[in-house]
């Protein structure tokens, strides 16, 4: 798999220090993986980061719910039993977004 791990924690911490700018790089470079690793033309990082930004965080919800069904593809191509968690990563991002980007965060660091 191609990707970086990257530190749950440290990533929150960086999202509050930036005061949310790494929130976009972080949606960027997950964006990127997984269309690196999937091979899926329909994931567009660029776009993702326009929607987020345009919306004014709106659309950081819906991709967190199309999370869901991103770790659950890339969980199966690696033969690791997965679910789609979508409808979790989109309450948690609603409720308390930073539980949200830890577990994906983690889940993401598993396939690495």
């Amino acid at each position: 798999m191609v990707g970086q791990a990257r530190n749950p924690i440290v990533t929150i911490l960086l999202m509050i220090v930036t005061c949310g700018i790494y929130y976009y790089i972080w949606i960027y470079k997950l964006s990127e993986e997984a269309k690196a690793n999937l091979g899926d033309a329909n994931i567009n990082p660029g776009m993702d980061i326009i929607l987020t930004i345009v919306t004014c965080g709106i659309y950081g919800f819906i991709w967190m719910y199309r999370q869901g069904d991103i770790l659950k593809r890339l969980y199966e191509k690696k033969g690791l039993p997965a679910t789609d968690e979508g409808t979790m990563f989109l309450i948690l991002g609603i409720v308390f977004s930073p539980a949200a980007v830890y577990i994906i965060q983690d889940k993401m660091n598993k396939l690495y």
